[in-house]
């Protein structure tokens, strides 16, 4: 994959444009910086992400946190099944390769995929050279790895009684719960200085999710009510994994942010403005940007203005869209204004900060260690 010239993914963005579903409001799309201050480098590459390979549960069937002297248990309830499955961890590891592959792919960097990168590895190995100098050879200025530091996962079984309208006991539920967390590490490592430019540990907890699996009445008949969990272990654990996805993405690679204008209305809109706002709606700012203006042009209508305002940003012609805004405060005074004028500033200025971490020097490297395998 080939990395597009900034000023490329400008133009693309402001065509991505879209309208949200109210009628008087545009999404607007801008380029923010990564937190992590990583900066100038072009071509990244993603190891498999390391399987956790520890223990993570160690009984062939649920745990039952019943006390058996207090309330009645069915035998078939010590022998459910446990839902871990030996092929968990390896896929949870894959999903976070996935996960990351996604959060870094922003039209920012060219990205070798972690089966490139293994190959690569792979062909240092077999020829005895460096992994580095193989990397360095194909390009690659930045390696990103993650591993699996710990899977957690606990089921077990508890019982609920059951009361009839008359307050008296009716039956027992019985119900399977489940839960899960994990923890993974991420480093960035600069490919020629073997510097570790940023690492990071994500660790997150699931809720518990609970399954009624069967009932028992008051004469001791105890009944199935589903044998199946609801929930899928391995989803469980691969929602965690993705809800990082987006810090991952804010960390490492400079990225698009949306940001809502609400446009504005007249009590008594006339047919341009009417004509402006229908245009925005439907995405066709050009034309929205020509109505405004006339609008503008003929009445000083405030609203008009404003409305000139967010359309010039919305086609990326920032410095046209401030100066409307600051002739509007001028003129008016208006808070709106002003706080229009001040938030278009902070996204130009954030969206700068952007490229100049795409076109700026490489980050300075804090500290040389061989890591790379």
């Amino acid at each position: 994959m080939k990395t597009k010239s900034f000023a490329l993914l400008l133009v693309i963005a402001a065509a991505l444009i879209l309208a949200v579903s109210c009628s008087t409001s545009v999404s607007i799309s801008t380029w923010a910086p990564s937190t992590s201050g990583i900066a100038g480098y072009k071509t990244i590459a993603i190891r498999e992400t390391t399987p956790y390979n520890g223990r993570i549960s160690s009984s062939a069937y649920v745990n039952v946190r019943i006390d058996p002297y207090a309330l009645p248990i069915p035998s078939d309830i010590y022998y459910f099944s446990s839902y871990y499955g030996s092929k968990i961890a390896a896929n949870v590891a894959k999903n976070t390769t996935g996960v990351i592959q996604n959060a870094l792919s922003q039209g920012v960097y060219t990205v070798y995929n972690s089966t490139a990168t293994e190959g690569f590895i792979a062909t240092a190995q077999i020829s005895g050279a460096r992994v580095s100098d193989v990397l360095k050879k194909n390009g690659v200025e930045l390696l990103v790895t993650s591993k699996i530091e710990s899977m957690d996962y606990d089921e077990y079984i508890t019982i609920q009684t059951v009361m009839d309208a008359k307050g008296q006991v009716a039956g027992y539920n019985f119900f399977l719960n489940q839960s899960a967390s994990v923890t993974f590490s991420l480093m960035v490592q600069d490919v020629e200085s073997l510097s570790i430019l940023w690492q990071k540990n994500y660790s997150k907890k699931s809720g518990t999710y609970t399954t009624k699996i069967g009932f028992q009445d008051t004469t001791g008949l105890f009944k199935w009510i589903s044998r199946e969990s609801s929930y899928d272990i391995e989803d469980m654990f691969n929602s965690l994994i993705k809800s990082f996805s987006t810090d991952i993405k804010n960390a490492l690679t400079p990225h698009r942010i949306s940001t809502n204008f609400k446009l504005m209305e007249n009590k008594k809109n006339s047919e341009t403005m009417k004509k402006g706002l229908e245009y925005a709606d439907n995405g066709i700012y050009a034309s929205a940007l020509a109505m405004f203006q006339t609008e503008w042009e003929a009445t000083q209508n405030f609203a008009a203005g404003y409305n000139v305002a967010v359309m010039y940003f919305a086609l990326a012609k920032y410095d046209d869209a401030v100066n409307m805004a600051k002739t509007l405060w001028s003129q008016s005074g208006s808070p709106d204004a002003y706080e229009l004028m001040t938030e278009m500033q902070s996204l130009i200025k954030t969206q700068q900060a952007a490229i100049d971490q795409i076109n700026g020097e490489k980050t300075a490297p804090q500290k040389s260690q061989d890591l790379i395998l």
